[in-house]
């Protein structure tokens, strides 16, 4: 054997050897890429809430009730605050007795009623889909100027 077919022989066991480790390589970032992706698909599609039956309360939603006053604020804070603190679109301003006053002349339970199935720009329930009505009338109780 020639210099030269030595020379072949390595050349081509170094080529086999890149070859193999691109694949190897593409082949494990591809694993770890899929992983990473059905994480964020897990992530994505997760439970968004938890459906109560009538008589039966999990334990989060017994803590919420005991602090409604603590729970109205986070959901006012979570669904509520970007329009009612700037008053967008001509929502009543949060705890401000001029923009609330034409609302508070027809009642709160008409507030209510309004808020369940949206007025104006805003959503039914206000996107708090999960959301009762008990939930919407503290929410509403929390907003208003007293």
């Amino acid at each position: 054997m020639g210099y030269t077919t030595k020379r072949i022989k390595k050349c081509r066991k170094i080529g086999l050897t890149l070859l193999l480790s691109f694949f190897a390589n593409a082949f494990l970032c591809q694993s770890v890429a899929a992983a990473s992706e059905t994480e964020a698909i897990q992530q994505r599609i997760r439970p968004y809430g938890v459906v109560h039956t009538q008589g039966k309360t999990s334990e989060s939603s017994a803590a919420n009730n005991t602090g409604n006053g603590a729970h109205a604020k986070n959901q006012y804070e979570q669904y509520c605050a970007m329009c009612h603190n700037f008053s967008v679109a001509g929502a009543p301003k949060f705890r401000d007795k001029a923009s609330w006053a034409p609302f508070l002349e027809k009642g709160k339970a008409a507030i209510v009623e309004k808020a369940m199935g949206g007025a104006g720009s805003m959503p039914p329930k206000g996107s708090c889909t999960a959301c009762s009505k008990e939930e919407l009338e503290a929410i509403i109780e929390y907003m208003m100027p007293y």
